[in-house]
């Protein structure tokens, strides 16, 4: 029996969590990478059950996340939609803030920067795609 990874893409603008997609932490080094990426392609691959579909997701954040720049930039992106982005706000290029944020200390400045980008990011999921995924698969062979 199959089971089918479901994953809705509303548009090419929506955000995918890649490390979600590939049940890895933001900070996995290279070598965690490929493992979890061999792992999931086998499990996921169309010749063991797996949808192409399910297969070129996989493929797509292992190709991006891999390659440094691509993961930089991915970076960026997916810590403002997971709330974890942090901006450093300088108003001069010797750090003193002008107009409305005279008087603001550089930490408060940020604190204020960081809140705004956490109340308008997409809030974590606590659980992975890997682990809905498994449960599925499970709930399926119970059946």
């Amino acid at each position: 029996m199959s089971c089918t990874l479901e994953v809705m893409i509303e548009s090419e603008s929506s955000f995918v969590d890649y490390y979600a997609v590939l049940g890895v932490q933001p900070h996995v080094t290279e070598s965690e990478l490929k493992k979890a990426y061999t792992t999931l392609a086998r499990e996921q691959h169309p010749d063991v059950g797996g949808s192409d579909e399910q297969m070129q997701l996989v493929n797509k954040a292992y190709a991006t996340l891999k390659d440094d720049t691509k993961r930089r930039a991915y970076d960026l992106i997916h810590q403002f939609h997971t709330g974890t982005a942090e901006l450093h706000y300088r108003a001069s290029s010797d750090g003193a803030a002008t107009g409305s944020l005279k008087g603001m200390s550089d930490e408060e400045i940020d604190e204020f920067v960081n809140s705004v980008f956490k109340e308008y990011s997409v809030p974590k999921t606590k659980e992975t795609l890997r682990t809905r995924v498994k449960q599925k698969i499970q709930n399926k062979k119970q059946m």
